[in-house]
């Protein structure tokens, strides 16, 4: 059953993957364009002190949490368990898997040329889906627009995607999302995926499964992207400090505490 956790006032789905699926498919087969964001701890710090953002995060259809300090943030602040988390590599690939049966076309949008046309290659040797890119070049933000050139746009009504997926910084892909979620009628899911099609080309290496269980991807960043580490302290260490800031403004510290540290134990055994 889907569960709904509010963090900083921003709603999070917990669904199961069986449920995720479901609600792929019910989106797949739909009458309207639904949007999906996959938050993580960074995205939310920068929501909370930029508007635009957080009224984009808030517009998306489907929020799937991305990142394991989320799980402790729910524990902490909505004396809740967040069961279920998402990547984007992985939600990527289950949607990629309903497209193909459902003989749906995505569209890889964003990344740089060498890893759109990589990561199609690496995704249609393990799934036997129709994929098409597009690099947009240059898109700039103006306020709650993003500027983007209209040939860009041309081009996506002559693909006719049944779905786009984002490869754009966090804040340029909500924005286009809510921006163009009724301009391309073919359009039934627009997903951020961040730097999804960096993993999937390769040119990440994605941390080994038993760090990805016992949530230590932190650490596997740090140490093949040393150049990403204040991205990692926002999301490790900031984070986690306005959480408990928040708990300590609510005069609920003991009970965070108290549901928040079983909850680490059982990351760290990868439960």
């Amino acid at each position: 059953m889907t569960m709904n956790h509010e963090l900083f006032g921003i709603s999070i789905d917990d669904i199961s993957e069986n449920e995720l699926d479901s609600t792929l498919n019910a989106f797949l087969n739909g009458d309207e364009t639904r949007t999906i964001a996959t938050p993580n701890p960074e995205m939310i710090l920068d929501a909370l002190s930029d508007d635009d953002l957080k009224s984009a995060l808030l517009n998306s259809d489907l929020c799937l949490p991305d990142g394991v300090a989320l799980r402790f943030a729910v524990s902490a602040m909505a004396d809740a368990r967040l069961k279920n988390r998402h990547t984007g590599v992985d939600t990527l690939q289950s949607l990629s898997q309903i497209c193909a049966r459902s003989n749906k076309k995505i569209l890889f949008f964003g990344a740089e040329p060498g890893v759109l046309c990589s990561a199609k290659k690496k995704m249609q040797e393990k799934i036997n889906v129709e994929i098409d890119v597009l690099d947009p070049g240059m898109i700039d933000l103006k306020g709650q627009q993003v500027v983007i050139d209209n040939s860009v746009l041309r081009r996506i009504h002559d693909l006719k995607p049944d779905v786009i997926a984002l490869a754009l910084s966090h804040k340029k892909q909500l924005i286009f999302m809510s921006q163009f979620r009724c301009e391309f009628p073919s359009v039934k899911i627009m997903i951020g995926i961040g730097g999804a099609l960096d993993m999937i080309a390769l040119k990440r290496k994605r941390a080994p499964r038993f760090m990805r269980r016992t949530g230590l991807e932190w650490l596997w960043r740090v140490l093949i992207e040393p150049s990403r580490i204040g991205r990692i302290i926002n999301a490790s260490i900031v984070f986690p400090c306005r959480v408990i800031t928040e708990t300590i403004q609510k005069k609920c510290l003991l009970r965070a505490l108290k549901s928040t540290i079983p909850e680490i134990f059982k990351q760290l055994l990868g439960k």
